[in-house]
């Protein structure tokens, strides 16, 4: 699953899961200083690519990086999207779930039938299944900077960098590491999480199995993505832009690998990882997608032009495009790949 400020995607950065299973929203990269101040404007500093000295600091809005990489999530039969106005809303098999008053939200991330919102004041609010505490957001939690909803567990990365999860913990999913440190980004799955340590070290705990051995020559990375269903697998986007891809592949009946990385992918800016597929926007903004692909889940429209952040579902996937549509494609069973035409639209 992906979660909201895992990257500054529109800026030129990456982003790691924005919700959905995969997707989710931009982190603030290491060595950032965010704040919510009570008066003016938000600002955050961040980091922009420098043709001559790699990673340069620089100051930006926060609505700046909410938009558009924190509007979209694709869940499991389900797609939560931010509307312009900053209403939250859901369409597919949870057309009108969304709590009644939850007012304008900065971000959303889908779990398989639970999902967390950032408000626009940096509160979070879960809502969906509960049967593991998944939704009983901590009361001392505070404004957060990242979110991550999996199967039954829900991450989110406080204000000074403290990752704090809850909800199911049969194998470690949400014991975080004493010693893990202020973090930048966190994906969570079905039984394990990740996170990305302001080092850029990719730490990742809960039942391994193949599925949380971070390579031992991975570096350091900017976004990391972490799958749900039976294959549990892992991408991250290291600081040169390779996509790599490790953990369980093998789900007993599909014959694609959505770990096996096209060869000529080149340099990715930020990657989500569905239930049996992965895809990634590269810096060019064409979107790549392999894996299964039985439901057309893989299968990029021809027309889609460039793409800024990509959320990946069960069977599904939705792609922002440069020039602000959003658009599904795959397996539509409830209408989770049915956009609103007036998603962009505010109310009334």
């Amino acid at each position: 699953m992906m979660s909201w400020f895992s990257g500054i995607t529109g800026l030129g950065l990456h982003r790691t899961d924005l919700g959905g299973p995969g997707t989710g929203p931009p982190a603030i990269p290491r060595g950032s200083d965010f704040r919510y101040p009570r008066k003016g404007r938000r600002r955050v500093r961040g980091v922009t690519r420098s043709s001559r000295r790699g990673w340069k600091q620089t100051s930006m809005s926060l609505l700046d990086l909410l938009s558009p990489a924190a509007s979209l999530a694709a869940g499991y039969g389900h797609t939560c999207a931010v509307k312009a106005d900053r209403q939250l809303i859901a369409f597919g098999l949870w057309d009108a779930s969304v709590p009644e008053g939850l007012g304008p939200v900065l971000a959303v991330s889908v779990g398989r039938f639970h999902a967390c919102a950032v408000r626009a004041d940096g509160e979070l609010e879960c809502f969906g299944k509960n049967e593991a505490g998944q939704c009983d957001v901590p009361l001392d939690l505070g404004p957060v900077l990242a979110v991550s909803a999996g199967l039954a567990h829900t991450c989110a990365v406080r204000m000074d960098g403290r990752l704090v999860c809850f909800g199911r913990n049969l194998a470690g999913e949400s014991e975080v590491p004493m010693d893990l440190g202020p973090v930048t980004a966190v994906s969570v799955g079905t039984c394990h999480t990740c996170a990305v340590r302001r080092d850029g070290q990719l730490v990742c705990f809960g039942r391994i199995e193949g599925r949380c051995e971070v390579p031992a020559d991975l570096g350091p990375v900017l976004a990391v993505s972490v799958g749900l269903g039976p294959v549990g697998h892992t991408c991250a986007v290291k600081t040169d832009g390779q996509l790599v891809c490790f953990g369980k592949t093998d789900d007993g009946y599909s014959r694609y690998d959505p770990c096996d990385v096209p060869p000529d992918l080149g340099p990715v800016f930020t990657v989500s990882v569905g239930y049996h597929h992965t895809c990634a926007v590269r810096t060019d903004g064409q979107l790549v997608c392999f894996g299964k692909r039985n439901d057309g889940q893989c299968n990029v429209p021809a027309d889609l032009g460039p793409v800024l952040a990509v959320s990946a579902g069960r069977c599904h996937t939705c792609a922002v495009t440069a020039d602000g549509r959003r658009v599904c494609f795959g397996c539509n069973f409830h209408g989770q790949c049915d956009v609103p035409a007036d998603l962009d639209q505010p109310d009334a």
